[in-house]
């Protein structure tokens, strides 16, 4: 619901008639009774108390907005509180959102998306990727898929109202009463990640409210495989070690993100410790001394400017630049036509981009594309080539300010495909859950291969899970990596 007189668009001339258009073809409603009290509900605290000193309301002093709009809908009659509204401002109420939603799901794969990419992609702000839009490969093939994605849509929001808002002696019943709605996902990737986000929510309650038999029935879904890791904890608690054990490391053997790793890792060491350990020690820490605290630059330009005059120069890698170099490498992949990944011409990526579920879609095509690193000499040249192709095309993966033609040129030219390989595999089990957690700083160094990734730490500071994550991963793999720690000269 919009106030009129808040309504304010200099490329929209006479707004007033182009809304009334709007109602004269159903797609507007325009000062109707049925939505006074949501109108009520747009006026100021100021304007109700007004409204209700015009009708002689009695107000106590220091009641607050509620309470006002509650005594100006119950203190005046229905058409003399319109008539009082009108002389104010029109309320506008867009109509068919229902319909809208439909097509809004069709269109984007979510219920939740605007429509700002038409606007961008018309001025030019943005410029897609292109790509075929069949209709054998479109986000939805029947009905009840769609069906099913807009019950998941309701059931999560509901859920999601019952864990806050519910009576604790109601929660239960009204948990259950959802999840006994919960549709199969067939399949579906959309509706794989949906259903499991609501089970994960709906396993943590059980998990508070101390009944773990039941966490475990929601984390044990065949379809969707919730939360691994905290269905392996609840599994050591209860006694399940044989069960526990083979959930951690099928984890370790493909994780979906650093957190259900460390999990499985700790899981692993704690209840089969005659096991070959896999936990591997952290990278060497360097620890650099600074003059003092600067409030002014952030600690990692600092120890840039250090090491850049003691003959380590580089830059602020991160997690932008190395999800952009591999956006880079697995460009074609990343916008490969397969079935329920394109729905519009306007994605950063498929739909199952930021998922577990993008990399098995794309196997051949993975292995493809990291063999190509490997295969032959001419993978630098066809990096550089894509990011010349490529420049400024979106893509969810890739920060073109991140990773000028500079940059890459120079990184390619010390990073040995077999390292940019392993994190490229890495990445595409799931873009969405080890896209964070990279070191700060990419530094060019005498030492081979040429190269250091340095995780700066400030004083107090600790090293995070995913960073950990990361850290043990390059020490698998060989990739020179390290933590520098700071202090300060004058502690």
């Amino acid at each position: 619901m919009f106030r009129a007189d808040r309504l304010a668009y200099p490329e929209i001339p006479d707004l007033p008639a182009r809304a009334a258009e709007l109602a004269d073809h159903g797609f507007l409603s325009i000062d109707d009774a049925v939505h006074l009290p949501g109108a009520v509900a747009l006026l100021t605290a100021a304007e109700l108390r007004d409204l209700a000193r015009q009708a002689g309301l009695p107000l106590p002093t220091g009641t607050r907005k509620a309470g006002l709009t509650q005594a100006v809908l119950g203190g005046f009659a229905t058409p003399t509180l319109q008539q009082a509204m009108e002389r104010r401002f029109r309320w506008y109420v867009p109509l068919g959102s229902d319909l809208l939603r439909v097509f809004r799901l069709l269109f984007f794969g979510t219920t939740g998306a605007d429509l700002t990419a038409f606007v961008l992609s018309d001025l030019g702000k943005v410029r897609f990727e292109t790509y075929p839009l069949l209709s054998s490969h479109r986000l939805f093939t029947r009905r009840e898929e769609i069906d099913h994605a807009l019950l998941l849509r309701d059931l999560r929001d509901e859920l999601a109202v019952v864990l806050a808002e519910s009576r604790p002696e109601e929660a239960p019943a009204d948990v259950e009463r959802l999840t006994a709605h919960l549709p199969p996902a067939g399949g579906h990737p959309l509706l794989v990640r949906s259903r499991r986000r609501f089970l994960e929510a709906a396993a943590r309650f059980w998990e508070r409210r101390g009944n773990p038999a039941r966490a475990l029935e929601l984390y044990a879904d065949p379809e969707t495989h919730p939360a691994r890791d905290r269905r392996a904890r609840l599994l050591a608690r209860q006694g399940a070690v044989p069960e526990a054990l083979a959930l951690a490391r099928g984890i370790l053997a493909a994780p979906r993100d650093p957190a259900e790793e460390e999990v499985a890792e700790s899981l692993v060491a704690r209840l089969s410790p005659t096991s070959p350990a896999r936990r591997l020690s952290i990278p060497p820490v360097e620890r650099l001394l600074l003059p003092g605290p600067d409030p002014d630059r952030r600690i990692e330009a600092r120890v840039l400017d250090a090491l850049t005059a003691a003959g380590r120069p580089g830059f602020e890698a991160e997690n932008r630049f190395w999800t952009s170099l591999f956006g880079l490498v697995c460009w074609e992949v990343i916008f490969l036509p397969i079935p329920r990944a394109f729905g519009h011409p306007f994605q950063y990526g498929p739909a199952d981009l930021f998922s577990p579920e993008f990399r098995p879609a794309r196997e051949s095509a993975v292995q493809a594309c990291l063999a190509a690193l490997t295969g032959d000499d001419g993978w630098r040249r066809r990096l550089l080539t894509i990011h010349e192709r490529k420049a400024g095309l979106a893509n969810a993966l890739v920060a073109w300010d991140a990773i000028p033609r500079e940059t890459l040129e120079r990184v390619l030219d010390v990073l040995p495909a077999a390292h940019l390989a392993a994190v490229c595999d890495r990445l595409s089990r799931n873009p969405g859950g080890f896209r964070t957690g990279f070191p700060d700083l990419f530094l060019f160094v005498p030492e081979p291969p040429g190269y250091l990734l340095a995780e700066v730490k400030s004083p107090g500071d600790k090293v995070q899970p995913n960073q950990r994550s990361w850290l043990r991963f390059f020490a698998r793999h060989g990739i020179p990596a390290r933590v520098i720690q700071v202090g300060w000269q004058n502690s």
